[in-house]
């Protein structure tokens, strides 16, 4: 048996073998090698009782521990026997690639020739699919495979077995179609773009979605002048006029008690109370006095400057700002496109 005779070439690889597959491996250790012994032949005991999942899984690891060109033969046939034939002749075509060292082993040589026949008897079971889009809108539609990215009439191949192919297009619904390739087929899938079903809730604005966007377009006349403005506008000027009135009270104190001062002054020494450096105290309260009274006098008037700024802002605003118009009467006559009806919808206010 050729499968039996190559892998048992592989396990002996530390006994029979003194030189790596290729002329840049390195020389395996014998842990590495007896490992591999063991795994490899795990796989052949699974492959032999069609337990292929589990086979490929020890060709593999068998595969990581010692390259041989006779495991990943293993691979590749076992491969094959799950149906995965584009994993296949991936490997088959990595053993073919490889180029073997002159002292490589003559199973590693049987194992390229081997590859070489398998690929070939392997390629035409390929199967493959070809999805061609009609319509006048071909480009917007978007095709996937097993949800990758498909282009309109390329053909790729695919392992036998069912693929979900899906069918986008803007405005309308996906479709969704289940292919069955059996080995060696090469199936063309036509697909109409214009038979994709309308997507009623990207493709048909709403009643009321139409209704608005015509009433939007219609003229219309502003509001009333906003209350909260005229509000803000009233209570700033009054808090304005209000603080004029507090710092022009507090100025005229301030002017009284200076007008007292020196009246009290004047009686006491005369007009020339505070010359000569007498009433000294006296003298500097009074200027003081005088001093505050002018600065909250200015104070005073800014504020009433200020309302009467606001107060005349407000009622510019007041009189300027566009009122409420009596409501017009107009009509509105809408289409409708439904995916049950059709007709026109009219409307408007009388």
């Amino acid at each position: 048996m050729r499968h039996r005779c190559l892998v048992i070439s592989a396990l002996l690889l530390g006994v029979l073998v003194s030189a790596p597959a290729t002329a840049d491996d390195k020389e395996p250790t014998a842990q590495a090698k007896a490992a591999a012994r063991l795994l490899a032949d795990e796989g052949w005991r699974l492959y032999s009782a069609e337990r292929y999942e589990d086979a490929l899984k020890s060709f593999t690891e068998a595969e990581a521990k010692v390259h041989a060109p006779t495991f990943l033969l293993m691979m590749a046939r076992t491969y094959d026997k799950l149906g995965r034939l584009l994993d296949a002749r991936a490997v088959y075509r990595r053993i073919l690639e490889e180029k073997l060292a002159a002292s490589a082993p003559p199973a590693f040589v049987q194992a390229q020739a081997s590859a070489r026949e398998d690929l070939a008897v392997l390629a035409p079971r390929i199967p493959g699919v070809s999805v061609v889009v009609s319509g006048a809108a071909i480009r917007s539609v978007t095709l996937t495979l097993d949800g990758a990215s498909l282009e309109p009439s390329s053909f790729v191949e695919r392992d036998p077995g069912d693929h979900v192919l899906i069918a986008a297009m803007p405005g309308r619904r996906s479709v969704t179609r289940t292919i069955h390739l059996a080995e060696a087929a090469r199936e063309q899938v036509v697909l109409d773009a214009a038979s994709l079903p309308m997507d009623p809730a990207s493709a048909e604005p709403t009643r009321a979605a139409m209704v608005d966007r015509q009433r939007s377009a219609q003229p219309h006349d502003a509001g009333p002048p906003s209350k909260p403005l005229l509000y803000t506008g009233i209570a700033l000027a009054g808090v304005a006029a209000g603080g004029g009135m507090v710092f022009g009270i507090v100025s005229m104190k301030n002017e009284n008690d200076a007008d007292d001062t020196h009246a009290y002054l004047k009686k006491k020494d005369g007009p020339l109370a505070c010359a000569g450096g007498q009433n000294a105290a006296d003298c500097k309260a009074l200027l003081r006095m005088r001093e505050d009274a002018w600065t909250y006098t200015k104070v005073a008037w800014g504020c009433f400057g200020g309302a009467a700024a606001i107060g005349a802002a407000t009622l510019l605003y007041y009189w300027t700002a566009p009122t409420s118009a009596k409501a017009t009467t107009h009509a509105l006559l809408i289409p409708h496109v439904g995916p049950t009806s059709n007709g026109v919808v009219f409307t408007g206010a009388w």
